[in-house]
């Protein structure tokens, strides 16, 4: 425990799961390293109620998962910096929280870049995404300069009802002290081709039982 483990620049075909070590894990910087998960599985994921690791310095793209395709982070105080979800996805279950990272627990967040991740859940009645970009779901903790752009809550498939909260970003039942934060560029939609209904709410941001605060918001 307490550890740092230095990762060079690089691109890595794997994924990472974090749990039983308190650790530094630390990349050469989000634009240099990073973790390719290729469509495998979720490309980080720290579930151990008893850590509080750091993990920093890293791109983490190519994650496939219903619970945070990108990241799953649900540790005791984790610490988050300087780190880029890009490029992760949710297709082989019926709904899809938190594509790009989904997070429960006590956070530390600085520098998060959430981008280009798509929520396209498979083919059922109904479809639910909660979050294609960002999910928070019981959280406590402050993050330090969020960007979330670019992502996609897709329910074309859904034959009956589709339901997206939050393209963007989504928080529920949590309280997070949110500073400059900014929410671009998040679709949510429904193609028509199956004749199914849809609910769309909050392209950038949903919210539910929650009372997070944010000084200074783009949406």
């Amino acid at each position: 425990d307490g550890q740092t483990v230095g990762v060079a620049a690089g691109t890595y075909y794997e994924s990472l799961a974090l749990a039983g070590h308190d650790i530094t894990l630390e990349g050469a910087g989000s634009g240099v390293t990073t973790v390719d998960a290729l469509s495998a599985a979720r490309t980080l994921v720290i579930y151990d109620a008893s850590i509080s690791p750091t993990v920093r310095g890293f791109t983490f793209t190519g994650g496939e998962g219903q619970y945070g395709g990108g990241g799953y982070v649900g540790a005791l105080s984790p610490v988050l910096d300087d780190l880029v979800f890009d490029g992760n996805t949710c297709t082989v279950t019926t709904d899809c929280l938190g594509t790009g990272l989904y997070v429960t627990g006590d956070v530390t967040m600085t520098d998060v870049t959430v981008s280009n991740n798509e929520a396209s859940p498979a083919a059922a009645a109904t479809q639910l995404i909660y979050g294609a970009g960002v999910y928070f779901n019981a959280v406590t903790g402050s993050v330090d300069t969020l960007v979330v752009t670019a992502n996609t809550g897709d329910v074309s498939l859904a034959t009956s009802n589709g339901y997206v909260d939050a393209a963007g970003l989504m928080l529920y039942a949590s309280s997070v002290t949110f500073v400059n934060v900014e929410l671009t560029e998040n679709i949510s939609y429904n193609d028509g081709s199956t004749g199914s209904s849809s609910s769309f709410v909050g392209g950038g941001l949903a919210a539910s039982n929650d009372n997070s605060t944010f000084d200074g918001l783009t949406v």
